[in-house]
């Protein structure tokens, strides 16, 4: 491995110069957590990295308990904290509580580390729930890289992985509020099971996710997948929301209380003052109802509320979560809206028809991308399924290529901001922008709703073409969204393309297909 010796990074670490501190502590977090492991055999005085970094933070930790306006240990720990992510996940959890505990924090301060303690979190989550020792490439059938996201590459900078912006509120990773801890995490999933939400189509694979991290999981429904977590909440390293947020299928998430179907108001109202206000006040006391009911009937229950002394404020239009009453199935999923998306915070810069983030995540974990796999995506857009199969694989060489230059440079702008190396290219597909042999086309062309129908079976026909002469023999696959499916079978069958496997999914209003495609030769 190429870059500096454990020598240098236990020198900057021990240095009496802050910024030579933090760029050792980068240097860490620029690893992946396999190569962490075969640099850290220890100096020559004995002393490894991880132990060195865990005391620079205690250090800073008990100078901030002494002096909790000192901002300059405030940024020691926000430095530290990734490096942390890389060199002992399981144990961040605990070292954050730590921080986040100290009874004279400042507000100001606990805010601006809880969101760099967050992203943290969410990396060390992705790193405890592989083998340290050799952590395993994501397999098809753990279907969401979620559980087990692959390491960064070398010289990768700390990804987020924030949620999408496309209203899942599931993506956004909770920011706690003063009065919450770890404890109030393992309370609330111990209290109820999680809902997560995909697309219709993607539930097997968020099954697969949630099992490889031996969680009780199950279907519920299109697009519903449940999780009872348990006594095995308080297992979950870093932390319970960060092992979920690990996850990148699901687009929505939410806490599932359950109530007789003949309840009534009353009943309703004390289970929501009770149980429910206990588990969730943690993490905001603002609420809006969304309940089968007339208006006059969610104002009902909001007096009832407030008769019962219920910590619950009902604020609908600056809601942290919203209540969605069931009293057909007797259900209440409690859905967080104040929570911080830090899965797929990449995407600062979007044009039309973007990718849904979940699904491009779904379509690199189906595609299985090995190291050195040459991977094209000839329809880019602001880059997302490029990113997805870099942060699924990173020692995979990603091209993407779309015929508009504002889609490059927003694809650009992204894939900076998810620390992933990708080469660009501006112009038509079909003019052989990227050389040499293909070993995986991943990518959700033009479906026949922004273009015309005619179009998009064009290109699609164009795009099979080039698949069938570009593709590496035998091992070569097209993972695609395929716009006219049976259209898509016949003309691939006839090119020498296999569809090897298939599913579909819903995309917002239809349905399509999740193709993969192989060379029959």
């Amino acid at each position: 491995m190429d870059g500096p010796d454990s020598k240098f990074i236990l020198a900057q670490l021990g240095s009496s110069d802050f910024t030579l501190r933090r760029e050792g502590a980068r240097a860490v977090a620029r690893l992946s957590r396999r190569d962490f492991l075969a640099l850290d055999a220890g100096g020559d005085s004995g002393e490894s990295i991880s132990t060195r970094l865990q005391g620079l933070w205690k250090s800073a930790r008990d100078g901030l308990k002494a002096s909790p306006r000192d901002a300059r240990l405030a940024s020691e720990l926000k430095a530290l904290a990734p490096a942390l992510a890389i060199a002992c996940p399981e144990e961040l959890g605990d070292l954050v509580e730590a921080v986040l505990s100290l009874p004279d924090l400042m507000v100001s301060t606990r805010e601006v580390l809880q969101k760099d303690f967050d992203r943290a979190l969410v990396i060390a989550a992705r790193e405890a729930s592989r083998h340290p020792e050799a952590p395993r490439h994501p397999e098809r059938s753990e279907g969401s890289s979620l559980s087990r996201h692959p390491e960064r590459s070398e010289g990768s900078s700390p990804s987020r992985h924030p949620e999408h912006s496309e209203g899942s509120s599931l993506s956004r990773h909770p920011e706690r509020s003063e009065g919450s801890s770890l404890a109030s995490e393992i309370n609330l999933c111990k209290s109820a099971p999680v809902a997560l939400y995909c697309r219709a189509g993607l539930e097997e694979l968020l099954l697969d996710a949630a099992r490889s991290m031996k969680l009780n999981a199950r279907t519920s429904g299109r697009g519903l997948v449940l999780i009872n977590i348990e006594s095995d909440a308080a297992k979950l390293k870093p932390s319970p929301f960060a092992m979920l947020t690990s996850i990148r299928f699901w687009h929505d998430a939410g806490f599932v209380f359950s109530f007789p179907p003949t309840d009534g108001i009353d009943k309703i109202a004390a289970l929501i003052a009770g149980p429910i206000a206990k588990s969730i006040a943690p993490f905001g006391i603002r609420v809006r109802f969304d309940w089968q009911a007339t208006r006059a009937g969610n104002w009902d229950l909001a007096t009832r509320l407030q008769q019962a002394g219920s910590k619950l404020v009902n604020a609908p239009r600056e809601a942290d979560w919203d209540l969605m009453i069931d009293q057909e199935a007797g259900r209440i999923v409690a859905k967080p809206k104040a929570w911080f998306d830090l899965r797929f915070d990449y995407r600062e810069k979007d044009v039309p028809a973007a990718s849904h983030a979940p699904l491009a995540a779904a379509l690199a974990a189906l595609a299985e991308i090995r190291p050195g796999e040459i991977v094209w995506d000839p329809f880019c857009g602001a880059g997302t399924e490029v990113i997805e199969a870099g942060l699924y694989q990173p020692r995979a060489v990603l091209f993407g290529s779309d015929i508009d230059p504002k889609a490059i440079e927003a694809a650009r702008h992204n894939v900076r901001r998810a620390g992933v190396k990708a080469d660009w290219f501006v112009g038509d597909f079909r003019d052989n922008l990227v050389p040499g042999t293909i070993d995986v086309m991943l990518t959700n062309p033009p479906l026949g709703r922004r273009v015309a129908p005619s179009e998009a079976r064009a290109m699609a026909d164009a795009l099979l073409e080039i698949a069938s002469k570009r593709l590496r023999s035998a091992t070569g696959r097209l993972v695609w969204v395929a716009p006219d499916a049976g259209a898509a079978a016949v003309t691939a069958q006839r090119l020498g393309l296999v569809v090897v496997s298939s599913r579909r999914v819903d995309l917002g209003g239809f349905d399509a297909e999740i193709q993969i495609l192989r060379k029959s030769i």
